[in-house]
């Protein structure tokens, strides 16, 4: 193969890793969903992109390159490299470098284990379970090598679970002499003290690291303690550091109202509001007490503070699925509309999970039928009903879920249906190289599939 055909098939195969983030085998699509990681976060949607063309090389080198024509391995790396999300306190050069890492990992485990698969004809794939993998023996490696102390990460996830007195006892028992560790163990501390009313302390923990985040949390604790002209001012710094910063909008708002400026506080809250649409309480400082009570009688917390860049990443993440299949689009569409309406959604990580879920089900990995379809009810109703449990152990344990949950309900589903397959109880399983396809093409698959086994049962007769 010449070289400029060789760079083109490496760039589709990266592409159509991040396709593979949403089931779509599809370098537009893939591009799509590049563009929402970048929007939400450039710094770790750039970690990403390092992590997919690492691992995708890794395949070219190593004479996989059919393998990762789908996006196999670039999934698994943008996978592992926006996984840095999650772990903010460790340093550029120690990221680089565990990336590359784990890239290697992913190749490592996923060459052997498809080729293994394909010769057993299984029919079932490892998907991202690489990934996870590697997150887990990266966060091991940086563990021993004192870059991460999963005690800042328990006191974060006692924080998300409303215990602020046993985050402080977590964030009290980090032990790492690292700058970027400091500042995450102070701007928690900060918060544990403000969720416990000792909002001077609270101030004096975000002060210590000359941080944006900091600045905002100190605002919040002057606006308590009635020092509104000097929230007025830490909320602007907080700002000159961040102007997304939704939360610092919000606080510069209410410091303004109470200095008696309204004007300047109505701009605030309405600039709040652009940058996180379902802030209740911005909307109550509008004087919107009807639209403040509508957000939190019917939006859980957690989507309250979603940004509009989230959300527009969301849009972005939609028009990929079009590209890719409408009848993935309108599957998605009526998933998300129930389950909301069903109040399942409770967690922005749930849909993060179930998505996926519903696409691999809804004419990919198994025929949409109604078997296929009651299967997904019962299994995401299922997760949705334990995703309190699980979300509170993640933050217990200090580790994140990433797709676990996902793969949880996928490996099985497909193990399962393989099986009814071959006693002949439910024929809607569809083979790997089909389904990395689209709805459309299994479809197709499915009628040749009907013709063939009639001509076969004429020709038999």
């Amino acid at each position: 193969m010449n070289p400029q055909r060789l760079i083109s098939a490496y760039v589709d195969a990266v592409l159509r890793g991040y396709g593979q983030l949403f089931l779509c085998n599809n370098p537009v699509s893939g591009v799509l969903f590049l563009l929402g990681l970048l929007l939400v976060s450039p710094e770790n949607a750039a970690w990403s992109l390092m992590g997919a063309t690492l691992a995708t090389l890794g395949a070219f080198l190593l004479g996989a390159k059919a393998e990762s024509s789908s996006g196999l391995f670039g999934v698994n790396g943008a996978l592992l490299g926006y996984a840095w999300i999650y772990y903010p306190e460790v340093d550029a050069t120690a990221k680089a470098f565990f990336t590359l890492i784990g890239s290697f990992a992913i190749v490592a485990i996923l060459i052997p284990s498809l080729r293994w698969t394909n010769r057993l004809k299984s029919g079932i794939t490892l998907f991202a379970i690489p990934a996870l993998l590697a997150v887990g023996l990266n966060v091991g490696l940086l563990i021993a090598f004192g870059f991460v102390d999963l005690n800042l990460h328990r006191g974060w996830g006692a924080l998300a679970n409303g215990e602020p007195a046993e985050a402080k006892q977590f964030f009290d028992m980090v032990n790492i002499d690292h700058s970027l560790t400091h500042s995450q163990r102070s701007d928690g501390l900060g918060w544990a003290e403000y969720r416990l009313g000792n909002y001077a302390a609270a101030r004096e923990h975000f002060l210590r690291r000359d941080l944006g985040d900091g600045y905002c949390g100190a605002g919040w604790c002057s606006l308590q303690l009635g020092e509104y002209e000097r929230a007025t001012r830490e909320f602007e710094t907080a700002l000159n550091r961040n102007s997304r910063n939704a939360d610092a909008w919000e606080g510069l708002g209410w410091a303004n109202a109470r200095n008696g400026q309204t004007v300047a506080a109505e701009g605030c809250f309405r600039r709040a509001i652009r940058l996180a649409p379902l802030r209740a309480d911005a909307y109550r400082g509008l004087s919107s007490n009807q639209s403040a009570s509508r957000i939190e009688a019917n939006v859980s917390r957690s989507w309250q503070y979603v940004s509009s860049f989230q959300w527009l990443s969301w849009l972005l993440a939609l028009l990929g699925i079009a590209y890719h299949s409408r009848l993935s689009l309108l599957v998605t569409l009526v998933f998300v509309a129930g389950f909301a309406a069903y109040g399942g959604l409770s967690d922005p990580y749930l849909l993060y999970n179930l998505v996926p879920f519903v696409l691999a089900l809804g004419g990919q990995y198994l025929k949409l039928c109604r078997t296929s379809m009651l299967w997904f009810l019962a299994t995401s109703m299922f997760l949705a009903f334990l995703w309190p449990s699980i979300s509170s152990l993640s933050n217990d344990l200090g580790f994140p879920l990433l797709c676990l949950p996902f793969h949880l309900l996928f490996i099985p589903t497909l193990l399962l249906f393989r099986y009814l397959q071959r006693r002949g109880i439910a024929n809607i399983s569809v083979p790997i190289g089909i389904a990395v396809t689209t709805p459309a093409q299994v479809s197709l698959w499915f009628q040749k599939a009907g013709i063939a086994k009639g001509c076969w049962q004429r020709l038999s007769q």
